[in-house]
């Protein structure tokens, strides 16, 4: 028998004591985890706020809409003015490339529709460039030896600049008909930002007197935001030129605003320089226009469906068998690569 007075505590009790007691330092861990939280959100809160904001203009751009379109407004950017609009003109009576001196040179920017405007001319059939150039080879491994591969079309042209080569820049540099992108973005270590339609117009005027120019437009916070989002060399461009803004005319920041005011003050450049050398044609384009084909056909010669050439080929799915069916006048008019590609069907079909 148990002696009285004594109780022994069962050990279950010991148990749930030992619980409680560890439930109650958990309990006041969280609380003491979530205060320190909370305190840490108030200090950082500006620097966050600052950094959500930075992210929203410079890193991701703005939301999409469900037409996938990029959002097309910037604070502080007037989208009204006057040197983001070109200025359309009449196409010539005779509407031919003829019409317009050799070489034609797009002096416009990066991501301002360059790429559409390599695809129209070389679905024409002209010799054309787009960023790279071929490069002639030295006269000891024989006369117009050129390299195929080639370099990026703004190096090539700075280093012929600079080191006095006794060459006219576009003849060394790849004597095409037409150059889409002469331009070069690159970090300080292997260069930097090369500009020839602003640092070496003078001379590309010099040695081509009656070239035709090409200023493409775009709207600029769109401009703006693909500059954002592409990411050629795995650095959005963007960030490329804003390093390169001490080397660039014109160009005196790195934020959307200093971007529009560059554009907007190459444009009215451009222009200033063609009313004080007419012998230059001029042709301003709206790249995002619904006619944007049909008005560049107008002008150049080339059947406006070249125009979405990069993104439409009329001949996908068809059977060898099926291109005898295509009217002949219609394949006068297709690109010259479609041309090409009805007649191996042919062989093919023979």
């Amino acid at each position: 028998m148990r002696s009285p007075g004594k109780r022994v505590a069962p050990k279950s009790n010991d148990r749930g004591l030992v619980s409680c007691r560890a439930n109650d330092v958990i309990t006041a861990s969280l609380a003491a985890l979530a205060l320190g939280s909370a305190l840490l959100t108030l200090l950082l809160l500006p620097t966050l706020m600052r950094f959500d904001k930075y992210a929203a203009v410079h890193l991701n751009g703005p939301p999409r809409s469900n037409s996938d379109s990029p959002s097309t407004t910037h604070p502080l950017i007037d989208d009204s003015r006057e040197c983001f609009r070109p200025r359309l003109t009449e196409p010539p009576p005779q509407s031919h490339s003829a019409n317009y001196s050799l070489p034609i040179l797009n002096l416009g920017f990066p991501k301002g529709g360059s790429t559409s405007l390599q695809h129209y001319f070389k679905c024409g059939g002209v010799d054309t460039s787009h960023f790279t150039c071929r490069k002639r080879m030295p006269d000891s491994l024989g006369p117009d030896k050129w390299m195929d591969k080639g370099v990026q079309c703004g190096k090539c042209i700075r280093y012929t600049l600079y080191k006095n080569l006794d060459e006219p820049l576009l003849e060394r540099c790849g004597d095409y008909d037409v150059y889409t992108q002469l331009d070069v973005e690159n970090e300080a270590k292997h260069g930097g930002c090369f500009f020839p339609q602003i640092q070496a117009l003078d001379v590309l005027h010099e040695e081509n007197p009656t070239a035709t120019f090409i200023l493409t437009f775009r709207p600029v916070s769109k401009w703006i935001d693909s500059l954002t989002q592409w990411k050629g060399f795995d650095t959005p461009i963007i960030e490329r030129l804003g390093k390169c803004q001490n080397m660039l005319p014109g160009l005196h920041g790195s934020t959307p605003k200093h971007f529009a005011d560059w554009w907007c003050g190459h444009v009215e450049f451009v222009r200033s320089f063609v009313k004080q050398h007419p012998a230059h044609k001029l042709i301003e384009v709206n790249i995002e226009a619904e006619d944007a084909g049909e008005y560049i056909a107008g002008h150049f010669g080339i059947d406006a469906n070249c125009w979405e050439h990069k993104n439409k080929n009329v001949l996908k799915g068809v059977a060898d068998h099926e291109v005898h069916h295509i009217d002949e006048k219609a394949i006068e008019n297709m690109p010259m690569w479609m041309q090409k590609d009805i007649a191996k069907k042919k062989k093919r079909h023979e």
